[in-house]
This record gives structure tokens, C-alpha cells and sequence, in this order.
């Protein structure tokens, strides 16, 4: 910030908040939830980077994702928050000011310096805090956000000691990854896009939580979500919410902050050099170890057989059987007797009955040794979950509803996999409204498999019907009837 009525200097300042430890009181936890929203489910586009016209007029709060460079009006502003208060019983006279009243009298209840409060709001008037000091009241920012103020090292949020792998973090927020690559000069792009960098991994560490307390938001839709390293990652956040020992030295460095701070340090000194250096050390010994074990016992086993089998002390016994009824081999080793002139071990081929259905012969009485075939895994039953399921109501793009249909939902089946194996029998209770729901989805779907025939694939097809959608600015309802009319909708 660069003008205001408090800056009389024309000198740059700055403001910052740092994550909350409640993560329903974190503004960034919100504006991540806020944007991954608007970009990802609200049907609005990734803004474009390539010059500042492109993206510099963009509002952050808008009207509709058609309208991004309107800015809300007072009025409308007004409305929404005193709806708001009013939603929890708050009476006030000062409807949007209210905000720039209570922060301070919050941080007072805190216990926060009234010097760190005046520079929150840039009300000190010295020279001292006009020209020479940071903007950022750092024990300001930590009181407001759930932490001790005067305590630097109390400060802690345990869902961000986990780092999301590579192939999620690219889930949010796609084009973001183009647009890093991309050289430019201007500070406020290169600021704003690594912000948006740190926004989505702030989403993926909350939404652990989140999930669990409001499991059915529409956000949880996304794919990033039924992607397989989200699950193992989630149980890495949630494991590392067991905070409780670091609690126990918040309560040290309360009661003795410098022999606390001291004691903090040495720990962490000593952690690390034990972490790095004799841990990963004893690891590594004791897997050559045991790999150096393994690799023994095998070169002994092949060994003692080779010797065997050269000895002469080994037979093979080998059973024919008919193609058409494949088997399992079950090989067991006998020890026979000790006279020199007969044959002291044997290897048997049992014959086990195996699945039918991996029949391949006709008639044919031809006989053949067999191996080992690996048993293939039972279908998991989905006729109790086709009998619940009923289509998103809160999906908006044509690509969506691609996934819907062909992938699924959340680990959840397909639209055209119920239709391949319960036919219609699926949702035939279905009321008259679901079944409409359903005929407008499905003249969309059919729609994009024509397109298909004539080369490509549905997902090409539908990210070009999305593109149409966007263009002509039309819901998917809106679509399905231009297609059920048969108007033409030319795409490529």
C-alpha cells in the first residue's frame, strides 16, 4: 500500500496474517477454499497472466463468474454482511466498518501490545514507526492467530508439517504450472502466482480437516480428491495433529520463557543430529544387512538344488491334463529314501480346478503341462450401492459430468458402468425429477459420444463442449435442451 489516510509519507507498506491454529477462523485456509471454488467449480476460467490487462482488473469478490471485473457494489455489500450479523445475533449499527473496530478491541482481550496494535492499523505517528520500522507487527500476528504473542517460538501448525506430493498439488489449480514457467518482469504477477503456489497447498493440508468436519461439500468432488496418493498423505496430516508433547513445552516457555527457548534450541540441535546422522546411518547398516541375509540364504538354496539336481537325487514327476479344464500347480518336494540306487527326492505336480471362465479350448483333447495362474480377483458387489446412487446436483461443467459418467465420483461407480450391469434396473424407484435430471445428462453424454465417431476421443469431445458451454454462456440444462431441440452446436 502506497496512499491512505494514514500514510502520509508515501512510503510502501505492508500487511500479513499468518495460518490459524482453528482452521474455521484462517482467512488463508478461506481464500484458498474461496478461489479453488471459483476456478475449479463456479464454471468461471483460470485467468490469463500473459500481460497485467489480462488479469489486473479481476475482482476477488464478483457478482457472477461471467461478470469478474465488476466489482461488488456498497449496497450489495452492505446487505450480505448484515445478513450475516444478523445470522448470529449480532446487532450493530456499523455494518462493513465493523471489522476495522473490533480487530483491535479482539487483540486487546488477547493480551497483544498496544504498540504492535497501533502498528496493525498504522495509527502510530512517531517518526521512528513512519520511517524506519517493518509494517509487519509480527507479535500482533501471532495473538491473532490463536498463538502466544510475546513468544516467538510458540507458533505452530501442526497440518502444515506434511508437504503434499507433486501429482496433487498439480491437481489444483492446473494451468497454474504454465503460467510459473512463463517469464515476465512485472512483481505483482510473480508475487500473485507464487501466492496462488502457496494457496493451493494450504487447500490440500486443510481439506484433511475439513473433509472430516463438512463431509458433504461440493468440494470434495474435485479429482484431486480420488486421486490414490490422497488418501496415504491424509493419514500423514492426521497423524501429525498429535500435537499433545508440543503443547508441553508451550507450557515450559510460559513459565520460563529464556531457559525454554534455550532448552528448544538444544533440542532441536540435538534432534537434528540425530535424525540426519546416526539414524539414517543404523537404517542403512541393517538394510544391507539384511539384504546381504536374503542374498546368502538364496545362493545357499540354489546350491544345495543344483547339487541335487546333479547328484541325480532329484526326479520330476509331470501330470498331463486337458486344456479345457486349466489347473493350479501345487509343487511339493518328498523326501524319499537313502539307498544309493533309487531317487531320493521327487517333485509332484497336484492338478488344483481353477476358474472355468479362463477357458479358452473347444473340443480340443490335447494334453498339456501346466504352471501356476494367478486367481483373478472377485468383482466387488455394487448392486446395494447402484441402488442409492443418484447424479451430483453440484456439477456445472460438461467435463465434469464426463467423469461422472465414464470414472466416477470419489471411488464411487460410473454412470455407464450401472448402465452396463443393471441396465435401467438401477433407477427405476427414481422420482419424475431425478429421471428428467437424468434425460438432460444423458442427451449431453450422447451428444459428445456422436462427436466421437467421427475421430478423437469423449475426453476431447468434451472438453471442446465445455468450451461451446462457456462461450454461448449456457448451463448444462440449457445445453441439453439446444441438443435435444437439434440445433446445431458446432465445435471442434
Amino acid at each position: 500500500m502506497s496512499n491512505g489516510k494514514t500514510n502520509q509519507n508515501g512510503r510502501i507498506e505492508y500487511a500479513g496474517l499468518l495460518r490459524h491454529r482453528e482452521i474455521e477462523l484462517c482467512t488463508m485456509s478461506a481464500m484458498a477454499n474461496y478461489l479453488v471454488w471459483r476456478w475449479e467449480k463456479s464454471g468461471e476460467d483460470f485467468p490469463s497472466f500473459r500481460t497485467n490487462k489480462d488479469w489486473y482488473d479481476i475482482q476477488l469478490l464478483i457478482t457472477s463468474p461471467q461478470a469478474t471485473t465488476k466489482e461488488i457494489s456498497y449496497s450489495t455489500q452492505q446487505q450480505w454482511i448484515h445478513k450475516i450479523y444478523s445470522h448470529l445475533g449480532i446487532h450493530i449499527t456499523k455494518v462493513t466498518h465493523a471489522g476495522r473496530g473490533s480487530g483491535p478491541k479482539e487483540a486487546e482481550k488477547l493480551g497483544i501490545d498496544h504498540d504492535q496494535i497501533q502498528r496493525q492499523g498504522r495509527w502510530a505517528g512517531d517518526a521512528m514507526h513512519k520511517g524506519y520500522l517493518t509494517s509487519l507487527p509480527r507479535a500482533f500476528m501471532r495473538g491473532m492467530a490463536g498463538f502466544q504473542s510475546e513468544h516467538a517460538g510458540t507458533y505452530f501448525i501442526a497440518r502444515a508439517e506434511v508437504e503434499p506430493p507433486k501429482e496433487l498439488l498439480d491437481l489444483v489449480f492446473p494451468e497454474l504450472n504454465y503460467w510459473l514457467r512463463q517469464p515476465t518482469e512485472d512483481i505483482a504477477t510473480k508475487s500473485f502466482l507464487k501466492l496462488l503456489e502457496y494457496l493451493r497447498l494450504v487447500f490440500l493440508q486443510d481439506s484433511v480437516l475439513l473433509r472430516t468436519r463438512y463431509p458433504g461439500h461440493s468440494l470434495w468432488n474435485l479429482p484431486v480428491f480420488s486421486h490414490p496418493s490422497y488418501q496415504p498423505f491424509a493419514e500423514d496430516v492426521t497423524k501429525s495433529l498429535d500435537v499433545g508433547h508440543r503443547d508441553l513445552d508451550s507450557q515450559i516457555r510460559t513459565a520460563m520463557p529464556i531457559l525454554g527457548q534455550q532448552v528448544l534450541n538444544l533440542q532441536s540441535s540435538l534432534t537434528a543430529m540425530m535424525s540426519t546422522g546416526f539414524e539414517k546411518q543404523q537404517q542403512q547398516f541393517e538394510k544391507q544387512q539384511q539384504q546381504f541375509e536374503k542374498q546368502q540364504q538364496h545362493t545357499q538354496q540354489l546350491e544345495s538344488k543344483l547339487d541335487d539336481f546333479l547328484g541325480g537325487r532329484i526326479a520330476f514327476q509331470m501330470t498331463p491334463v486337458k486344456l479345457s479344464h486349466l489347473v493350479k500347480t501345487a509343487v511339493s518336494i518328498e523326501r524319499g529314501g537313502s539307498s544309493t540306487n533309487s531317487i531320493g527326492d521327487s517333485i509332484s505336480i497336484t492338478p488344483i480346478p481353477f476358474d472355468p471362465r479362463l477357458d479358452t479350448s473347444t473340443s480340443t483333447q490335447n494334453a498339456a503341462v501346466t504352471t501356476s495362474f494367478a486367481t483373478p480377483s472377485e468383482r466387488p458387489e455394487s448392486s446395494s450401492l447402484a441402488n442409492r446412487y443418484s447424479l451430483s446436483r453440484n456439477t456445472h461443467k460438461v467435463t465434469d459430468l464426463h467423469r461422472e459418467w465414464y470414472v466416477g465420483y470419489g471411488g464411487q461407480p460410473s454412470i455407464a458402468s450401472l448402465n452396463d450391469e443393471h441396465g435401467c434396473e438401477w433407477r427405476k424407484d427414481w422420482p419424475g425429477k431425478d429421471r428428467e435430471f437424468y434425460s438432460k445428462r444423458l442427451a449431453i453424454m450422447k451428444h459428445v459420444k456422436d462427436k466421437t465417431h467421427q475421430g478423437g476421443s469423449t475426453d476431447a469431445a468434451a472438453a471442446a463442449l465445455e468450451k461451446y458451454r462457456v462461450k454461448h454462456k449456457l448451463s448444462l440444462n440449457a445445453l441439453a435442451m439446444k441438443i435435444r431441440k437439434g440445433e446445431s452446436i458446432e465445435f471442434s
